[in-house]
């Protein structure tokens, strides 16, 4: 949702010349984004990241107990 949000904003508040460019890119980026999305897990490739794990179990106790 944030990321809905997000890119809404950025087309929106585009205009003039910079508005095409813009937007051009955000298509872009939302077509390459589908194309990995078919090809790549994101959940793989979040937890490849160094320290996604650690900041995951922040908080979290071992047991429920």
């Amino acid at each position: 949702a944030l990321g809905a949000a997000l890119g809404v904003a950025a087309v929106a508040a585009a205009d003039g010349r910079a508005g095409l460019a813009v937007r051009a890119a955000a298509l872009v980026a939302l077509v390459a984004l589908a194309a990995v999305g078919d090809t790549v897990s994101y959940s793989q490739a979040l937890w490849g990241v160094p320290g996604v794990r650690s900041v995951d179990a922040y908080g979290r106790r071992d047991s429920y107990g």
